[in-house]
């Protein structure tokens, strides 16, 4: 069992937050990853966003109490993440740092991140780079916001090039949002901004964050230098993905760009998401083929009527992934 004070400090300047839904050994993993950390000035806590699977009292017997906020019911990344935020805030720490259960840091990433808000004032919110641990291939390298929300990009990252050309924590890419599976914020945004929008629930809660930071005047920065891994879930066949990406992602338009955006976003989903989708998943059978169809056109209209929050539980009854 690991020390359960962890490295933490009453007055730390970093306040950790990881995020868990019904996966207290993928938790876990994720806190040791926090614990083996070269930057020690932390605190750090997991969200147990209303598992029932026991995972609450696991990770309170491994852990200790300190280290677990438990959440009544599960409120998807958003609600879960601001119930972490809301405790950060209670808190004198200038800094948090947000994760889900499935990532892993390297010993240096937490030092990294810290050091580029250090020296970067205008910065309000960075990210490391995401491998993702199936193949070693860069998962996220945070992104930009195209054609008003319409083309969601990822920015490329080659790391051959970095292991050519090591770079520092200072060398910092403007982006215009950086993956929410790990990101340290700096305090006074959430002061000028506030924590997620739980309208999203889950699935681009992180881009409107770091939009909204940006229209405050916060940059949005990438540490190069920064490393975390993740597991990326299987989206061909799951269906809150298939729900919440594409209302999302038209939400988003209708928030920060208005209804004719929103629209167009639409329109661009169903030419170009739907039909494919279907012929992808045929081979599982024509009956779930139409079944994540019907999930994809359902949060297509939810997203252009702004209709938010959990996705309706008629449609999730079956529904085969996670919701937190």
């Amino acid at each position: 069992m690991p020390p359960r004070s962890g490295r933490c400090s009453p007055v730390a300047r970093v306040n950790i937050i990881i995020l868990n839904w019904n996966d207290a050994p993928t938790a876990l993993a994720c806190a040791a990853s926090v614990r083996a950390s070269t930057y020690t000035d932390y605190s750090y806590r997991v969200v147990d966003n209303g598992s029932t699977d026991g995972s609450a009292e696991m990770l309170e017997a491994e852990l200790g109490p300190e280290h677990v906020l438990r959440v009544g019911r599960n409120d998807g990344y958003t609600g879960g993440m601001n119930a972490g935020i809301a405790a950060w805030m209670a808190t004198d720490a200038p800094f948090g740092l947000l994760l889900t259960e499935d990532v892993r840091l390297e010993p240096n990433t937490l030092a990294a991140l810290v050091e580029a808000l250090t020296h970067h004032p205008a910065l309000g919110i960075v990210g490391p780079v995401i491998m993702n641990r199936r193949n070693g291939a860069v998962h996220s390298a945070g992104g930009f916001v195209r054609r008003e929300g319409m083309h969601i990009m990822h920015s490329m990252v080659e790391p051959a090039a970095d292991v050519a050309n090591p770079p520092s924590a200072q060398d910092v890419d403007e982006v215009q949002w950086v993956d929410g599976c790990c990101m340290l914020v700096r305090r006074q945004v959430i002061d000028s901004v506030g924590g997620f929008d739980e309208r999203f629930f889950m699935y681009g809660d992180e881009v409107d964050l770091c939009w909204r930071a940006s229209l405050a005047g916060w940059s949005i920065g990438l540490v190069r230098s920064a490393r975390a891994s993740q597991i990326p879930g299987d989206s061909l066949s799951n269906r809150f993905r298939e729900y919440y990406l594409p209302r999302n992602k038209i939400f988003f338009c209708r928030k920060h760009f208005g209804t004719q955006a929103a629209l167009r976003a639409a329109a661009s989903h169903l030419y170009w998401g739907v039909p494919p989708l279907w012929m992808l998943n045929r081979h599982q059978g024509q009956a779930e083929a139409w079944t994540l169809s019907f999930a994809g056109l359902t949060g297509i209209v939810h997203g252009i009527l702004g209709r938010g929050g959990k996705m309706p539980g008629w449609l999730a009854e079956r529904a085969p992934a996670r919701s937190g």
